[in-house]
């Protein structure tokens, strides 16, 4: 979905229905820039793939995955790799 959006700083995700979601495989991966991000709305409940989601977010400083529901996923291969600066 934001895939390769490297100028991506901040993004007011609050709205979102997931409710449906099943796959969520790279959805921010290559953000470079994006710093902080509230996914706590999220309803991950039906998600089977996160591998890669947050791949290369280097600059992710602060992340708020608080109510993800991570029952379902079997997929979360290299979900946070290249994240070095985050803290949850």
């Amino acid at each position: 979905m934001f895939y390769g959006c490297k100028n991506l700083t901040k993004i007011d995700l609050s709205n979102f229905d997931t409710k449906s979601v099943t796959n969520m495989i790279g959805m921010f991966y290559g953000c470079n820039n994006l710093t902080n991000i509230d996914l706590s709305n999220f309803d991950t409940k039906n998600v089977t793939d996160m591998g890669y989601m947050f791949y290369g977010c280097n600059n992710l400083t602060n992340i708020d995955l608080s109510n993800f529901d991570t029952k379902n996923v079997i997929n979360m291969e290299y979900m946070f790799y290249g994240c070095l600066k985050c803290s949850r």
